[in-house]
């Protein structure tokens, strides 16, 4: 991705998309360090709100009441008085309902209030620092860490070469990724970036075999060395069709690159393990090869003949599908960008709609939940059950703050 001469439309959304993930990290790792400062005392709404969700927290529900009608009378238009008191009816009558469940459940009620632009709820603000560790020094004891830790510091020859030489201590497949992104950094040396092109081919057709379900390596594969502004030959259109009847885009739930991620950073005393393992599972999802998909795909409207773009569109409609299937925001915006070119390739108008009815329930769910901003909330059980469910399930999760179907 970092080697297109000028943004798309597609890859400016992978990096807005990105930073959308990333902010939603910042939020929920930071709340500690918000929690830890108490409000300035001479912001009463502040003071009352933070006391409302400590006790909330201690399950005080009459003192927490106590602050929330405080904090409605000194602001009577501020939503988030309305959500507390939700919130607080549903701690009282069902303590057993996770918060999670309870925070929806009040913002729906409260009348589902915009705080994206709250002066109550705690700013987002959250740095993530390289830490000053290397990762030769991670190499004795566990290779892999050293290598995950590279993959996190700024490119160069030097962690290019760490990278390339370790390239098989990746516990995880997926992280081939993510390594591939560092070794094709403008900041590498040309001679390294060609090295390292023909072992992550390599790789690639190593995982092609051990999984053979996955679309995501065999169509990295398939384009990792064509240019991205020639149109699909005949061969590469045969073996697009190939990774289109595979039945899934990657084997290895979200979650699970990121635990694994997290159990190297705290092992290695990272200071901040939980947005660096986040961070690293990001990286790991295969957007590039949907980028360049993408990218080929445009320079083939006018060069293909018309049997050729049906069966291109028809290919591209089959791994959108299976992009779009996917648990994360980004995977699912970029496979439904695919579906809609595929379908329009296709000549299927009907399917193009779908696509984008699709794509924009998900934008809109995706905006519904930064509208409740749940991350900036001072309430550990929520944040905690939020990035819970986040991993597991991020569109899922997301989905839930569109507005209750009757």
């Amino acid at each position: 991705m970092k080697r297109a001469a000028a943004p798309s439309r597609l890859l400016l959304l992978s990096f807005q998309l990105l930073g959308a993930v990333l902010a939603l990290a910042s939020g929920l790792l930071g709340l500690a360090a918000w929690a830890a400062s108490p409000p300035a005392e001479d912001s009463l709404p502040v003071a009352h709100f933070a006391r409302a969700c400590a006790a909330l927290e201690d399950g005080d529900l009459a003192s927490a009441a106590r602050h929330v009608r405080a904090l409605r009378e000194a602001s009577p238009e501020a939503p988030e008085g309305r959500l507390l008191e939700a919130l607080l009816v549903l701690r009282r009558e069902q303590p057993a309902l996770g918060w999670l469940d309870a925070f929806i459940r009040a913002w729906h009620d409260a009348g589902r209030p915009d705080l994206g632009e709250s002066r109550i709820l705690p700013p987002e603000e959250f740095t993530y620092e390289h830490p000053d560790a290397e990762p030769e020094e991670l190499l004795a004891d566990s290779p892999e860490a050293a290598v995950l830790l590279a993959l996190l510091k700024e490119p160069s020859a030097r962690h290019g070469r760490l990278v390339l030489q370790h390239l098989h201590a990746l516990g995880l497949p997926e992280f081939i990724f993510a390594a591939d992104d560092t070794l094709q950094s403008p900041s590498v040396p040309p001679a390294l970036r060609a090295q390292a092109a023909r072992a992550v081919r390599a790789r690639l057709s190593e995982l092609t075999v051990a999984s053979p379900r996955s679309m995501q390596y065999p169509a990295l594969l398939l384009v990792h060395d064509s240019s991205e502004d020639a149109p699909f030959t005949a061969e590469e259109l045969r073996g697009l069709e190939a990774v289109a009847a595979l039945p899934d885009w990657r084997e290895t739930d979200f979650h699970v690159l990121y635990e694994h991620s997290l159990g190297h950073f705290k092992a290695m005393d990272h200071a901040q393990p939980t947005h660096a393992a986040f961070m690293l599972a990001v990286t790991a999802l295969a957007t590039r090869p949907a980028y360049l998909l993408y990218k080929k795909t445009e320079a083939s409207r006018e060069a293909l003949a018309p049997e050729q773009l049906r069966r291109l569109g028809e290919a591209l409609w089959r791994i959108g599908s299976r992009l779009a299937a996917e648990s994360t925001l980004l995977e699912r915006m970029l496979g439904a960008r695919m579906m809609v070119d595929g379908a329009e390739l296709a000549g299927d108008e009907l399917r193009a709609a779908r696509a984008v009815a699709l794509r924009d329930e998900w934008r809109a769910a995706a905006n519904a939940t930064r509208q409740a901003v749940p991350e900036r909330w001072l309430l550990r059980g929520l944040s905690a059950d939020y990035l819970e469910a986040k991993l597991r399930d991020e569109m899922g999760t997301m989905l839930r703050f569109l507005p209750p179907t009757q």
